[in-house]
């Protein structure tokens, strides 16, 4: 059981997946560099056992795919970045998000960061006791795909515009996102581009920040960390 939303990023593609359970995750890790081994090259970002520094966990899978390359003489590699997370670990990451680039890139105040590695920590107990244990039911996909292109301001934790194209309309919408990025020169605001199934509440659950006020995701009562969060005493973008 899982989900998964695409991003377009710089120069990769990355495609977020959730699974429902630590079991489950596992299980897809080691299938997927089966499957992918077998057509590309397949370099493995492990942070689970131990966890980064910062309280992050998941694991990510860097698959370079020879494509043919029309400038060029040749095939050439194209790289695919997945992240696969638990949704409890995604939800380490969304609150991570909620406080800001600065926590993101290692910064942040000493409360903050003490806060996340309790979080973090909460989680890891608790999925290792309970590996199957089913942290939410996933939607079932459709085979159709929509792009949705949102405009985020950082400063403030709220969608300023959203677009929806369906998959028919990926020129329409690659050049719309173009003509944002080109507008939205403002570093405090993100132009992004998903992709996710139609009809489904999929981008709610994989990309939580834009859906959420002030990106601060809902924790069940059991991972809730005994230190209160800390607020910012600024905006955490400004």
């Amino acid at each position: 059981m899982g989900t998964m939303a695409l991003t377009q990023m710089d120069d990769i593609v990355a495609a977020r997946v959730l699974c429902a359970s630590l079991g489950f995750q596992e299980r897809l890790i080691t299938a997927l560099k089966d499957d992918f081994a077998t057509s590309g090259a397949v370099r493995v970002k492990q942070y689970l056992r131990p966890a980064r520094r910062d309280g992050y966990r998941a694991v990510h899978l860097i698959v370079k795919m020879p494509q043919v390359n029309l400038a060029k003489d040749g095939p050439a590699n194209f790289s695919v970045e997945l992240q696969i997370r638990t949704y409890f670990q995604h939800l380490w990451a969304t609150m991570s998000e909620s406080f800001g680039e600065q926590v993101k890139e290692g910064g942040g105040t000493k409360a903050e960061r003490i806060y996340l590695r309790e979080l973090s920590s909460k989680i890891e107990s608790f999925e290792t006791g309970h590996r199957d244990y089913v942290q939410k039911q996933m939607a079932r996909h459709t085979t159709a795909l929509c792009f949705q292109i949102i405009s985020f301001a950082k400063k403030i934790g709220a969608v300023r515009d959203s677009t929806e194209f369906h998959e028919s309309e990926i020129e329409s919408a690659l050049s719309y996102l173009t003509m944002l990025e080109r507008r939205e020169s403002d570093q405090s605001i993100e132009v992004v581009l998903l992709g996710a199934s139609c009809d489904t509440d999929t981008l709610q659950s994989t990309h939580e920040r834009y859906y959420r006020a002030r990106g601060i995701p809902g924790l069940p009562d059991f991972l809730v960390p005994v230190m209160a969060r800390p607020e910012r005493a600024t905006a955490p973008f400004a």
